[in-house]
C-alpha cells in the first residue's frame, strides 16, 4: 500500500513540476535577421515582426536578476549591430518605449537602471527624452544610469546614422549640464562628464554644432562646479579629480577641433575660465588642511590637467604658443609658495588670465 501511494505521489509531483518548468520558462524569442536590422524601410509586416520580438521580452524585465539580465541582453543584441538602421531603431521603439517609460519610474532599482539602459542603446529622440527627467531621480543608481545612458545614445549617434535629432541632442546636453552644476556627488558628476565628452565627440556631420555646444556646456558647467569646491558638504578632492577629467576632455576636443577650424573663441575662453576656477579650487583644498598622500597626489595630477587646458586654450586664442607655468613644482612647495605662484602666474592682475585676449578681472577666482 506504502508503495503504490509513494509512487503516486512521486508520478504526480514530477508531473506538477513538469508542468510548471513548462509555464515558467519563457521560449526565447528567435532572433532577428541581420538584413531586417539593417533595413533602411521596413515593411508594415516586419515592424510586427519586431513588434513581435520586443512582447517577447518584456515580462523578462520585471523578473528575478537573472532573468531581468537574459531579458535585456536579448533586446540589447540587434542595437548593438554595426549596421542598424535608423527605421529600425524606431521600430523598436514603437514597441519598446511605452514599457520603457513605465519600468523607468519602477521603485525596483534593477527594474529602472535596466530600462534606462535600454534607453540609451535605443539612442532615438524618444527615447532620450524618457531619460532626462531620470536626472532628477531621488536614487543615485537611477541618476548615474541615467548619465551612462545619454553617453551610450551619443555614442550610437557618432558612430552610426543618428536617430536622434538636434534639438532633442542640445536638449540632453543642457539637462546634463544642469546635473552636474546642481548635484554634489562625484560619481554623478564623474558620469555627467562622461556623457557630455561622448556627446563632444559626435562629428560635425553626424550632427552639426553639437560638439561645440557640449564643449561648451561642460566648461560652463564644470567651473560651477569647482567654485563650490570648500562649501559645506562637498568633497574637495573627489570633485576636483572629476574636474581633472573634463579639463582632459576638453583638452582632447579642442586638438581634435583644431582640424575642422577650431573651436569658437567663446568656447575656448569658457576652458580658460574653467582651467583658472579648478587651480582656484586646488589652492583652497590645499589650505584646508593636512592631505593623505594619494589626495596630494590627485591635486598634482589635477594641476596639470588645468594647466594643460589653459595653456592650450591660451595658445589658441593668441596663436602662438605660450610658455609653461610649473605650477604643480609650486603645489609641492605647499599652500603658500603654490597661492603665491597661482596669483603671480594665472590668477592676479599681471596673471595670464588677465592678460589679453581673455582679459578677466583680477578677483574674478578664489583660490
Amino acid at each position: 500500500m506504502m508503495k503504490a501511494r509513494t509512487l503516486r505521489v512521486l508520478l504526480l509531483t514530477l508531473a506538477l513540476g513538469g508542468a510548471g518548468s513548462a509555464l515558467v520558462a519563457p521560449a526565447q524569442a528567435a532572433p532577428l535577421a541581420p538584413a531586417l536590422i539593417s533595413k533602411t524601410a521596413l515593411s508594415t509586416g516586419e515592424r510586427g515582426e519586431v513588434a513581435a520580438f520586443v512582447r517577447d521580452e518584456l515580462g523578462g524585465l520585471e523578473g528575478e536578476p537573472d532573468k531581468v539580465k537574459i531579458a535585456r541582453d536579448h533586446l540589447l543584441a540587434p542595437l548593438a549591430q554595426s549596421s542598424v538602421s535608423v527605421d529600425f531603431r524606431g521600430a523598436m521603439g514603437e514597441a519598446l518605449i511605452p514599457e520603457l517609460a513605465r519600468l523607468i519610474k519602477s521603485p525596483r532599482d534593477l527594474v529602472a537602471v535596466n530600462a534606462l539602459r535600454l534607453a540609451g542603446e535605443l539612442a532615438t529622440s524618444s527615447s532620450v527624452n524618457l531619460v532626462l527627467p531620470a536626472l532628477n531621480d531621488p536614487r543615485q543608481s537611477v541618476r548615474s544610469a541615467a548619465c551612462t545612458a545619454l553617453a551610450r545614445a551619443f555614442e550610437h549617434a557618432a558612430r552610426t546614422a543618428p536617430a536622434i535629432n538636434s534639438d532633442n541632442a542640445l536638449a540632453a546636453v543642457r539637462a546634463l549640464g544642469a546635473a552636474l552644476e546642481s548635484q554634489n556627488d562625484p560619481i554623478l558628476n564623474d558620469n555627467a562628464v562622461l556623457a557630455l565628452a561622448s556627446a563632444m565627440r559626435v562629428p560635425a556631420a553626424q550632427m552639426k554644432d553639437l560638439q561645440n555646444a557640449a564643449a561648451s556646456q561642460l566648461a560652463v558647467s564644470a567651473s560651477a562646479r569647482a567654485q563650490a569646491v570648500g562649501s559645506q558638504g562637498v568633497d574637495a578632492v573627489g570633485t576636483l579629480a572629476v574636474l581633472a577629467r573634463a579639463a582632459g576632455s576638453l583638452r582632447d576636443v579642442t586638438v581634435g577641433a583644431a582640424i575642422a577650424g577650431g573651436l569658437p573663441p567663446a568656447t575656448l575662453k569658457s576652458e580658460a575660465v574653467l582651467a583658472g576656477h579648478i587651480l582656484a579650487g586646488a589652492s583652497r583644498a590645499l589650505a584646508g588642511g593636512a592631505l593623505t598622500p594619494e589626495a596630494q597626489s590627485t591635486l598634482n595630477e589635477v594641476t596639470r590637467a588645468a594647466e594643460g587646458l589653459l595653456l592650450l586654450s591660451v595658445s589658441t586664442l593668441r596663436e602662438q604658443n605660450v610658455g609653461r607655468l610649473d605650477l604643480a613644482a609650486a603645489l609641492a612647495s605647499g599652500p603658500q609658495a603654490f597661492a603665491s605662484a597661482l596669483n603671480d602666474r594665472v590668477l592676479g592682475p599681471q596673471g595670464l588670465l588677465s592678460q589679453p585676449p581673455l582679459s578677466i578681472p583680477a578677483g574674478t577666482f578664489k583660490p
